[in-house]
């Protein structure tokens, strides 16, 4: 109970001290409300997508993440605004992810 405690407050933290300006930025860059609307649709699946893997308990395969780096076989903690907490089930070790860095997530 203290380590998820723990990990709650280090999420909390963490975003606290970062800001996402990318769906600020994609909205504000976009031309149309249209293209706008599409944006926000994109952000609320993957959202969504990331929502169901908490429920479901099961490890992610792979989730690859912008700068190159895969993490393998971790459970979706924690998901805030613009973070989510990933834990390795084996080592218990917890990694804290923007999702803007999240290329993409599961099987592929």
């Amino acid at each position: 109970m203290a380590d998820s405690t723990k990990r709650a407050q280090l999420l909390r933290g963490l975003l606290a001290t970062t800001t996402s300006n990318s769906l600020i930025e994609g909205l504000s860059s976009s031309g149309s409300i249209e293209s706008s609307n599409s944006f926000v649709d994109g952000v609320a699946s993957f959202r969504q997508r990331l929502i169901n893997a908490q429920e479901s308990g099961q490890p992610i395969p792979r989730v690859r993440l912008s700068n190159g780096d895969e993490l393998n076989n971790v459970v979706v903690t924690d998901i805030d605004v613009d973070a989510v907490a990933f834990t390795d089930p084996s080592t218990d070790n917890t990694a804290i992810v923007r999702i803007e860095e999240i290329v993409s997530f599961g099987t592929l």
